[in-house]
C-alpha cells in the first residue's frame, strides 16, 4: 500500500478505529494498515469496579491515543482508560467521582448515559 506524507500522522488513528471487539476472547483485534494484517491487543479492563451491568461504553479516538469511557450513572462515577502506543495494555487515564457535580444538577441522575455519546 502507498501512502503519502500526510497519511504518515494518520496510520495509528486509522488502525485505531478498525478497531474491534471479540465477545469469544479475552482480546481485542485492529487492523495493522502499515503490515496489512489484523493484530491482536488485551481487552480493556472493564467492568471491574461495579460489574458489568449498568454501565454504558464508548471507544473512540483522540489525538492517536485510544480510549475506553465507562459510565456507571447510577454510582456517579466516569472512568476512562488508555491504550498503551505500542497496543501491549491500557492504563488508568482518569477516575472521576461526579457526586459533587450531581449534587449541584440533580437532574443528570435522571438522564440516560446513553445519549451522552
Amino acid at each position: 500500500m502507498q501512502r503519502g506524507a500526510d497519511d504518515e500522522d494518520k496510520s495509528e488513528m486509522q488502525a485505531s478505529i478498525a478497531m474491534g471487539v471479540s465477545t469469544e476472547s479475552p482480546a481485542c483485534f485492529y487492523f495493522d494498515l502499515d503490515q496489512e494484517r489484523l493484530e491482536t491487543m488485551p481487552s480493556p479492563p472493564i467492568g471491574l469496579r461495579f460489574g458489568p451491568t449498568g454501565r454504558t461504553l464508548h471507544i473512540g479516538e483522540s489525538r492517536n491515543h485510544v480510549h475506553v469511557t465507562e459510565i456507571y450513572a447510577s454510582h456517579n462515577s466516569l472512568t476512562v482508560y488508555e491504550m498503551k502506543s505500542d497496543y501491549s495494555g491500557w492504563f488508568l487515564k482518569y477516575d472521576i467521582d461526579l457526586s459533587p457535580v450531581a449534587q449541584v444538577f440533580p437532574q443528570m441522575k435522571e438522564a440516560n448515559p446513553d445519549d451522552w455519546t
